[in-house]
């Protein structure tokens, strides 16, 4: 035990040696020790998510684009797999790079890469899509090109032991495919149509086959539906002018799945109903909890969660997921767990001239059943798209990063595992205090995790880690 405790530090030292500590990593931070890669607590259980670290650096091999260029990207989280994906379009190269879609899993050592499912696709018929979302569902996964104006939909399946490659088909012509026309929930299918009617389908053998009897019309819209779906729900969020006085109206309705068809709306919820008027940018729903996060046309973003208890739902909880008097910020995505954890991705310009910031807030419900803010991260040069997905133990992080803040000069595809180190109580409690960026010679304090040869790489890359002290509730 002894002489592999020696050689770990011997190892440790030698890699340390190794870094380059002109970006402003302090030599005290060689004092510290180095965390365990790919430590991660058993499948099944859970801690606080303010005392969430790293798991797993995700390196999706993508070609560095110069200059320029559309990125996209898909992260969610399903049990002990976590789905990405990456696309990047008119990117100066040749030829364009296909999507790449990656698996990872979770099993008793922690988070590794257990499928390239853009590898196990056959591309004979098509050439595989470049500027995808994906999806993740019951064993199911879907990527759908969404520059083609009838979606392609690639569908891949888990046999039990592993994940191949079931077909290709193409879709009819579908609504705002660029925010997610197509979403699993479960072994469901539900796609947004051009006419903004939401239409479900399930598996039949091979290919998809459409539900009729599931068909739903979207309560009156300015502008089409959100929603969000999961094996028992569907939450569906509306746009619409008020006369008197003048506004604009967000509404959230539930609908419940009734075996062969959406039943509802069984609830409905305006979040701010007085001016000024509040847009719905991300919803999200599994189990009991759905989440809605609405900003005001400024920088203000509030997230909203709703609870189902006793068969009926109820909001539970807002929390502020922006800071105010910024000039700018626009979420990115937002997710929610069925064990009552959620996370808010912001992207928030703080100050005229800089680059933009990611503010990723988590919160969850307490022992005591009530909702508070758990940690927030703060995330240096993304540019473009910026995605998460939630569990009960861990969260996925997707996104593109800049050699240069604020410009697309070298971007490259990125992301990140965070989750348990060990069973926690399940309340909240207060997030670290750690400041770290590349661009700073010196900061306040030494990082948490500056010593782990893994987590150079990932702050120097990624993670602009600054005081995260508890979110306002």
């Amino acid at each position: 035990m002894l002489r592999k405790s020696l050689l770990s530090c011997l190892w440790w030292v030698a890699s340390c040696r190794k870094f380059d500590f002109t970006n402003g990593q302090e030599q005290s931070c060689l004092m510290q020790l180095a965390p365990q890669r790919y430590r991660e607590s058993m499948p099944g259980s859970s801690c606080s998510s303010a005392s969430w670290t790293e798991q797993l650096l995700l390196d999706p091999r993508r070609p560095i684009v110069p200059k320029g260029g559309g990125h996209q990207t898909s992260a969610v989280l399903r049990g002990n797999f976590a789905l990405t994906a990456w696309s990047q379009v008119d990117t100066g190269l040749s030829p364009e790079p296909r999507a790449a879609i990656l698996i990872y899993s979770r099993d008793h050592s922690g988070w590794h890469l257990n499928a390239n499912l853009t590898a196990l696709a056959s591309w004979n018929a098509t050439a595989g899509p470049t500027w995808a979302n994906a999806d993740l569902g019951a064993d199911i996964v879907i990527a759908y090109n969404v520059r083609d104006p009838p979606p392609t939909v690639y569908t891949w399946a888990y046999t039990g032991t592993s994940w191949s490659f079931v077909n290709h088909e193409q879709f009819p012509e579908g609504s705002g495919c660029s925010h997610g026309c197509l979403q699993l929930g479960g072994p469901r299918l539900v796609f947004r149509s051009a006419s903004g009617l939401l239409q479900t389908f399930q598996r039949q053998g091979m290919s998809w086959s459409r539900l009729p009897s599931a068909d739903l019309t979207s309560p009156t819209t300015i502008i089409p539906p959100r929603f969000a779906v999961d094996e028992e729900h569907l939450v569906l969020a509306t746009v619409n002018f008020v006369a008197s006085p003048p506004n604009i109206v967000s509404t959230v309705y539930m609908y419940e799945w009734a075996g062969s068809s959406w039943s509802g709306p069984v609830a409905n919820f305006t979040p701010f109903a007085s001016p000024p008027g509040w847009l719905l940018s991300k919803l999200a729903v599994e189990g009991n909890y759905a989440l809605a996060v609405l900003n005001d046309g400024s920088a203000s973003h509030t997230a909203v969660v709703y609870e189902r208890r006793n068969g009926s739902w109820a909001e539970v909880y807002r929390q502020e997921v922006a800071p105010a008097n910024v000039p700018s910020a626009f979420c990115q995505d937002a997710d929610i767990s069925s064990s009552g954890k959620a996370i808010v991705a912001v992207g928030v310009v703080e100050a005229s001239g800089m680059p933009r910031v990611m503010h990723i807030s988590f919160f969850e419900k307490g022992a005591d059943d009530l909702w508070g803010p758990a940690q927030t991260l703060f995330v240096n040069s993304t540019v473009d798209d910026y995605q998460v997905g939630i569990s009960a133990s861990a969260a996925v992080l997707t996104g593109f990063v800049s050699d240069v803040p604020g410009r697309f000069v070298n971007v490259t595809a990125t992301g990140s595992i965070i989750g348990c180190n060990a069973p926690e109580p399940t309340t909240p409690s207060p997030s670290y205090s750690y400041s770290y960026s590349r661009h700073f010679r010196r900061y306040r304090r030494c990082p948490k995790w500056c010593a782990a040869p893994h987590l150079r790489r990932f702050t120097r890359r990624m993670f602009f880690w600054r005081r995260c002290g508890r979110c306002k509730a």
